[in-house]
């Protein structure tokens, strides 16, 4: 048994070990890769599936959060969307199965807009994290405005804060505290740039949910408007005075540096 445990503990500690010794290499080579082949990303895939096989999920959670900072500092400059998007899958597993509802459930629904294949994932291997997940598949988008069904809400019937009847007074989410987005430093030079269109949930506490990426130039740019949206905070849209949950599209724009 002690040299079972002693087995597993090298084994980890050789995958974290690896893993940030990719991680480490300098920017011009990362930028020179393509994304598919690249061997630091293919090492971290392979050790956040260890690590989390394994029952690891707090270090899977901590190294997917550190390849995640990275790829927007280093790159590769080519990553593609279904890479980041099993970056993001990986997180969520782990946040779910350290009951971080929030970060999986963010995670979970960033991933597979940029890669809808991840929907068809076997998530009964993750046990009750999968299960979370499972219950957390692809939606299509909803109509900008539409008021969202809360789980600790009341029933309400549809309504779309753009087209509420006569009566109804409602009031669109304002932002009240927004941080200008980073322009990802592995971008810096390339001369990509646009606006990054997302859809959130902005939840009655005025926080944003369920980030779908509806379009974007450069998947990184998707990535790092996410992230940006994610410490946004807003006055909640309200009903008639109540404070309600409510999809709603952001609009995040980036020019090249």
């Amino acid at each position: 048994m002690l040299m079972k445990q002693s087995m597993l503990v090298a084994r980890s500690r050789a995958h974290l070990a690896l893993a940030a010794a990719l991680l480490a290499l300098p920017a011009s080579a990362a930028a020179q890769a393509s994304a598919p082949a690249d061997p630091r990303l293919q090492a971290v895939t392979r050790s956040l599936e260890s690590e989390l096989r394994d029952g690891r999920s707090a270090r899977a959670l901590r190294l997917s959060r550190e390849a995640i900072e990275e790829l927007l500092r280093s790159g590769p400059a080519a990553t593609d969307a279904p890479t980041i998007a099993r970056l993001l899958y990986y997180q969520a597993v782990a946040a779910a199965d350290r009951g971080l509802v929030d970060t999986a459930s963010w995670s979970w629904s960033l991933a597979q807009s940029l890669d809808p294949r991840l929907s068809r994932e076997d998530l009964g291997r993750w046990g009750a994290a999968g299960t979370f997940l499972a219950a957390r598949l692809a939606r299509p988008p909803s109509p900008d405005g539409d008021v969202a069904p809360e789980s600790n809400g009341r029933p309400r019937r549809p309504l779309n804060l753009f087209a509420a009847p006569a009566g109804v007074t409602t009031r669109l989410p304002q932002e009240t505290d927004a941080p200008p987005p980073r322009y990802p430093p592995v971008l810096r030079g390339s001369g990509v740039r646009g606006a990054v269109l997302l859809q959130v949930r902005i939840d009655s506490r005025g926080r944003a949910n369920d980030p779908m990426v509806l379009d974007s130039p450069h998947p990184l740019l998707a990535l790092a408007a996410a992230e940006t949206v994610a410490h946004w905070r807003y006055r909640p849209a309200e009903v008639d005075g109540e404070a309600v949950g409510v999809y709603y599209r952001v609009r995040i724009d980036f020019r090249a540096e």
